[in-house]
């Protein structure tokens, strides 16, 4: 039977098989409840998204989806990496610490990975990974707005939440919301409907991002402006230009002097006596940078060992004659690796980031010669992952997120986007006839399902 143009070639598995079902419905379970962190508030201790997670990979494992883990480039990356922190524990600071970190952090952020890259294996399952995400960055956005705290800054939190009952972290998760709110937005059917479903959607998230006051998270927003500045047509600068003036006169009005003027310490050492923390904490955070500097030269190919460097600066500092260490994290994850996992982490970790960018743009290069419809919605899909995969690197200067879920679901996505979107413009440029001039001028490499993963 021929196969007709928008038929996507699969993955090595059959994507129709029960168990594969079950466990990419489970990826969405999980990934919903990391995002939103809804169960934090009443039923953390009954442990459901690891549960979940542990269904997804017996699933992906019994249904031989798990060959599209292996078959992936991030796979052999993320082996490296294990590999790398198994050698460190010899070599760390607190060796029993180190085991306890391979065994549960590291292994939990593993099987997520294994069963993202797995599980979700053609374009309509990236979809629903991306609407899942957009409409739980929605659901704190909503809870930050109306039950949120506030810390002794006066910024938003999430009490009693992991990574949101912080302002940095709260943050974080809401510019993820952004470029999924985005693509959901595009056309198609109901596409009036969805846009001011978008619309309200991304005020309420800038709202609540707004009240954080994450000066890291802003100078990550604007790198995701000057992205799609960059990427859109002319009449879309226009708008996008327009709403970046609108936002900026909103926030205004709805941030209390205090917030706005840590804001401000962005252009003006004096903004004002209650800046005075901001600035401090900025003069803070460039001490700990250096110290995690210092500590990476110090220990170059292992590090001390995850999550030891507060108690490693602690010993340097009363070996330099001080009272104590600042006992904060480094405020920035490339140092964070290198000074607790090794140089040769760092540089792994970036290797993620820049083969997965490299899988999205050979992908938006090949849908973009397509003029069929099904190849414009993959473009906005890989146009999406590119933005979220952006920000998030120029966020990590910022805030020490490495051992993160959000991080890795990050990387996962930007693998199966343009994963599934290469093989979906594989399989229509397969079909003769149906493949439009130039579609097929681009190198069999950027075609392959997993010679640019």
């Amino acid at each position: 039977m021929t196969p007709s143009a928008s038929m996507p070639v699969h993955s090595s598995t059959a994507n129709a098989g029960p168990l594969q079902i079950l466990g990419a419905f489970a990826v969405l379970i999980y990934v919903f409840f990391i995002t939103s962190r809804l169960l934090d508030f009443s039923l953390a201790p009954y442990h459901i998204p690891l549960i979940v997670l542990g269904m997804a990979l017996v699933a992906v494992t019994i249904s031989g989806a798990f060959r599209n883990f292996l078959e992936a480039r991030a796979a052999k990356l993320y082996l490296a990496i294990t590999l790398c922190l198994i050698l460190g524990v010899p070599f760390g600071f607190y060796r029993r610490g180190a085991v306890t970190f391979l065994t549960n952090d590291w292994l939990r952020i593993m099987v997520f990975v294994v069963v993202v890259v797995s599980a979700i294996d053609t374009h309509r399952r990236t979809v629903y990974v991306m609407n899942t995400i957009a409409f739980a960055v929605l659901i704190v956005a909503i809870i930050g707005v109306s039950r949120g705290d506030v810390n002794s800054e006066g910024r938003l939190i999430i009490a009693d939440t992991f990574t949101l009952d912080n302002p940095n972290g709260l943050a974080f998760v809401l510019l993820l919301g952004i470029p999924m709110w985005w693509r959901y937005m595009g056309p198609g059917s109901w596409s009036i409907l969805r846009r001011c479903i978008g619309a309200a959607a991304l005020a309420t998230i800038a709202v609540c991002f707004l009240k954080t006051a994450s000066r890291g998270g802003l100078v990550a927003l604007m790198v995701l402006a000057l992205f799609g500045f960059i990427r859109a047509s002319l009449p879309a600068k226009i708008g996008l230009a327009l709403v970046v003036l609108l936002a900026v006169a909103a926030a205004g009005g709805i941030l209390p002097k205090r917030l706005s003027d840590r804001f401000q310490t962005f252009v003006s050492a004096d903004a004002g006596d209650l800046a005075a923390d901001a600035l401090a904490s900025t003069e803070e955070r460039k001490a700990i940078f250096w110290e995690s500097v210092r500590i990476t030269l110090l220990h170059p190919i292992f590090g001390v060992g995850p999550g030891m460097f507060e108690d490693v600066e602690n010993v340097l500092a009363r070996a330099d004659g001080k009272r104590k260490g600042y006992w904060l994290g480094t405020h920035n994850t490339y140092t964070q690796l290198s000074s607790e996992c090794g140089i040769p982490v760092l540089i792994l970790f970036l290797a993620l980031w820049i083969t997965t960018l490299r899988s999205l743009r050979a992908a938006t290069k090949v849908a973009a010669a397509d003029p069929r419809p099904i190849a414009a919605d993959l473009r906005r899909s890989t146009v999406a992952a590119e933005a979220m995969i952006w920000q998030c690197c120029t966020f990590l200067f910022f805030a020490h997120l490495g051992y993160t879920n959000e991080v890795h679901l990050i990387i996962c996505v930007g693998v199966v986007v343009s994963r599934a979107a290469l093989q979906e413009l594989n399989a229509i440029a397969a079909v003769p006839g149906t493949a439009p001039p130039g579609a097929l001028g681009f190198r069999q490499a950027e075609l392959a399902p997993s010679g640019t993963i």
